[in-house]
């Protein structure tokens, strides 16, 4: 982060805090106790407009594609504290591996290479690699299925999540939150481990009339993990102001800082890939002081001006600077006793920076009875990677020091014994390297949504991008690997079509691309970049409802999706340092899904996901990967049932009271690809989890207690996005969490 970006956050944040002081006795004063039981403890879990899919405030009715907006106080209900914490109640979405980047749409699984898997206000960026967002910042969460390119540039064909943050409001509310959490399962009993978190949420205008609002969030985070020897300490800080400069201007700045500290785990070992071999889920096989600390900081600037009647103009712009530092023993293999996990001393020490624009103009015009909607966009952006690998040794595969004790890197998988690997200081360095990698992406785009008649509607767009990228081995212990650029570029595009016979069913259908260039620093066997980018398309037909007076909002759609120029792992060549991949052909997924918000009454509300998702290996061009054919992807099960229901006394003695309920029910699949070598595939058995929450609501304070994984069930929900069968990811355990939010 620079000085300018620095000041201007420090300087935000000293500012911030003054505010409810200039605020006192204004109009946009603080809720009275009486206004504050009068607001409706439940706004709708799913929201029915969302600007992610067509970047523009549209009803979701009005979209071709799948998209999700879920709101505020969904969140809310089921008491997330990080983003990853939705996922299991997003419908087509599951959790993909250990970073915040991790996770698998449609069957697609997305890694930190994919830079619009998870965007923040529609930009690429996140001020955490390692650990997920929280949601004490965050307004709501939008999920846009299927491909997204036209709109976003590259995008992996199984859509993106869009986190939109919390911004300044016109009138003052102050929230306090605090959280405890505690566990209780086979290995510890209520209190032995404990997690707490305080955070802060203030609003309001700078005083009577100003055009000037303020808002602060800030989060401190202390929790002990339910695994061996895991902890995570955080702190995040998010202030921001928005100006409006006339009825047809305004401007929001939004900044964030989050530091990390917390303990480096890659989660569990399957030995000879079978699930029943998996040590104890509590069971971590780093030594007790390994860890990874992380700083990141983000600017957001938002710019809305209004030309003329319905003629908008719209600038967004994000700068993100992330720095980690991991000291640990990561995983190699597990050796041929099916006992011992070979490990290796690894120090790692990383900065990223992502700087990303978006200017964008919509304006409708008419051609004879069509209404036409345009939306002409450019975008240019620039990512770099300073990947520093300060140390790289392997644990022995033959003789005494393979075995676990003291002066070996191995350790025991079942009955671990810490302390016995010798210190990184007495090692040598081993295999280092350091690479910069970095993209310089720019495209424009144009989309039109035409209206044809009262019931017909479509929507066309275009895409032009090209992407400047290139790498550059710094040092290594090894060759030099040769600098190396390239522009690859494409035009691609999109169209839908939308049938409203009435103002309540939307029938749809819809083609959309994708297009993935292969980031620079991937190499084959030979340490040389050759690989085409990765293209997708998709096919969907679906139907949207919304009946009983808005009381029921539900979606059904079918989908057939197709990439191509995928890459898979390969053995790298004598004095070839770090991942080898070669190219196998093309994956495919198919499938099914259904979402519904159903209302009752003002005090009953449910939530509903199915997805039914055939994704898997459709063809290959390489015969050492021929038995990848048909093999269903990695952390991609085939069903997934989420529900989520809560009902809120109205009235009497129990008033102010609620209970909620959830389920997430999750079919098997597949922890890895088979190759050649070895055709054995793990398979995650399938697994059903309850959560149970009670709300209590007096005056101007809500109180939750939530119990989460009700019955103790133990289950592995994914597996790590590269170290896939070496890294499976448990479930957690029962928890109890009691929080208490208060209205000042």
């Amino acid at each position: 982060m620079n000085n300018k970006t620095a000041l201007a956050l420090a300087s935000m944040a000293c500012l911030i805090p003054v505010v409810p002081a200039l605020a006192q006795g204004d109009p946009g004063r603080a809720k009275s106790d009486a206004e504050v039981q009068s607001v409706v403890v439940q706004g709708k879990y799913l929201s029915l407009a969302a600007e992610s899919a067509m970047k523009a405030n549209v009803p979701i009715r009005d979209t071709p594609l799948s998209v999700t907006n879920y709101s505020a106080d969904f969140m809310k209900a089921i008491e997330s504290a990080e983003t990853v914490d939705l996922f299991k109640y997003m419908t087509g979405v599951n959790r993909g591996g250990q970073s915040a980047y991790d996770l698998s749409l449609r069957g697609f699984k997305t890694t930190s290479n994919d830079r619009n898997a998870l965007m923040t206000e529609g930009l690429p960026g996140q001020v955490s690699r390692f650990s997920s967002p929280p949601t004490i910042g965050v307004d709501h969460i939008e999920v846009v299925k299927g491909p997204a390119s036209v709109l976003y540039g590259q995008a992996q064909p199984g859509g993106f999540v869009n986190i939109v943050l919390k911004k300044p409001q016109e009138d003052t509310e102050r929230t306090l939150e605090v959280k405890g959490t505690t566990y209780q399962f086979d290995k510890s009993s209520f209190g032995q481990i404990t997690g707490r978190s305080v955070g802060l949420d203030l609003t309001g205008p700078f005083g009577e009339g100003s055009p000037v609002m303020y808002r602060l969030v800030a989060e401190d985070a202390n929790k002990d993990g339910w695994r061996d020897f895991t902890f995570d300490k955080s702190r995040y800080l998010a202030p921001s102001l928005k100006w409006n400069i006339s009825t047809s201007t305004s401007v929001t700045l939004i900044g964030e800082y989050r530091h990390r500290t917390g303990a480096q785990d890659l989660f569990l070992p399957a030995p000879s890939r079978n699930a029943d071999l998996l040590p104890v889920r509590t069971t971590r096989l780093q030594e007790p002081g390994d860890t990874v600390t992380e700083e990141g900081y983000a600017g957001t600037l938002l710019l809305t001006h209004s030309i003329a009647k319905d003629v908008t103009l719209r600038v967004s712009a994000r700068s993100v600077r992330n720095h980690d530092y991991t000291k640990w023993y990561d995983v190699v293999s597990v050796l041929s006793n099916l006992s011992t996990l070979q490990r290796r001393a690894r120090i790692g020490d990383n900065h990223r920076t992502s700087d990303y624009g978006d200017i964008s103009l919509s304006f409708p015009f008419e051609t004879g009875f069509v209404k036409h909607k345009l939306l002409l966009g450019v975008s240019a952006g620039s990512d770099e990677l300073d990947a520093n690998r300060v140390q790289f040794v392997n644990g022995a595969t033959t003789g005494a020091l393979a075995n676990p004790g003291p002066g070996s890197l191995n350790i025991n998988i079942y009955n671990p014994v810490y302390g016995l690997a010798p210190k990184h200081e007495s090692l040598p360095v081993g295999t280092f390297q350091r690479r910069v990698t970095g993209s310089k992406p720019v495209g424009a785009f144009v989309t039109d949504f035409l209206t044809l008649s009262e019931q017909w509607k479509a929507t066309v767009g275009l895409r032009y991008a090209r992407e400047q990228q290139t790498f550059t081995e710094v040092s290594s212990s090894v060759a030099l690997l040769p600098s190396r650029s390239q522009t690859p570029s494409d035009v691609y595009p999109m169209a839908g079509v939308l049938f409203q016979p009435d103002k309540t069913w939307t029938f749809y259908g819809s083609y959309a691309t994708s297009f993935v260039p292969i980031a620079p620093n991937q190499q084959n066997a030979a340490g040389v970049f050759s690989f085409d980018p990765e293209r997708g398309k998709q096919f969907e037909v679906g139907s949207k409802a919304e009946l009983m007076n808005g009381r029921l909002y539900a979606t059904i759609a079918l989908f057939n999706i197709k990439k191509v120029n995928t890459l898979a792992v390969v053995t790298c060549n004598a004095g070839i340092a770090g991942t080898c991949m070669q190219p196998v052909g093309a994956e495919s997924s198919r499938g099914l899904e259904f979402e519904m918000n159903f209302r009752p009454n003002k005090s009953w509300q449910t939530t509903m996901g199915y997805a039914y998702v055939n994704a898997k290996v459709d063809e290959s061009n390489v015969a050492t990967t021929a038995p990848l054919v048909g093999s269903q992807l990695t952390n991609a099960p085939k069903q997934k049932l989420n529900l989520w229901t809560r009902y809120d006394v109205p009235s009497g003695v129990f008033s102010g009271t609620g209970v909620g309920f959830g389920l997430t029910h999750v079919s098997d699949q597949a922890g890895n690809l088979p190759t050649s070598a070895n055709t054995k595939v793990l398979r995650l058995p399938a697994y059903t989890v309850a959560d149970l929450v009670v709300y209590y609501r007096v005056k101007a304070a809500d109180f939750t207690l939530k119990v989460g994984n009700v019955f103790d069930r133990t289950y592995h929900d994914s597996v790590g996005s590269t170290l896939a069968d070496l890294s499976v990811v448990p479930g957690a355990p029962r928890s109890v969490t009691a929080s208490m939010r208060i209205a000042f």
